[in-house]
């Protein structure tokens, strides 16, 4: 089938529990060929220097074709990086 597959958007967020670990712009989710480990890119609008170190984090963005919908992703613990305007986590696979 496909050896990889990439989601795009315009506006995301990294979660620890209800609250914005940090609000994110344009975001690209890439799952490798071993179909399980997905990586995030995103460009950094605001972030919380303490919350974005909590343990769980969730990645959520909308579905672009599905307005109710929501992409709902665990970020791996201690693999989020800043990089000035830019963060990239490590993401298990997508929940619901």
């Amino acid at each position: 089938m496909f050896d990889t597959f990439h989601l795009r958007g315009l506006r995301g967020s990294l979660l620890w529990g209800a609250d914005d670990a940090a609000t994110l712009g344009a975001w690209t989710a890439q799952r490798g060929k071993d179909r399980r480990a997905w990586t995030l890119r995103a460009t950094v609008q605001r972030v919380d220097s303490y919350r974005i170190r909590q343990v769980p984090l969730l990645f959520q963005a909308r579905q672009a074709k599905r307005p109710f919908a929501h992409w709902v992703f665990p970020v791996i613990p201690n693999s989020v990086r800043l990089q000035g305007t830019t963060v990239t986590a490590n993401l298990g696979p997508p929940e619901g």
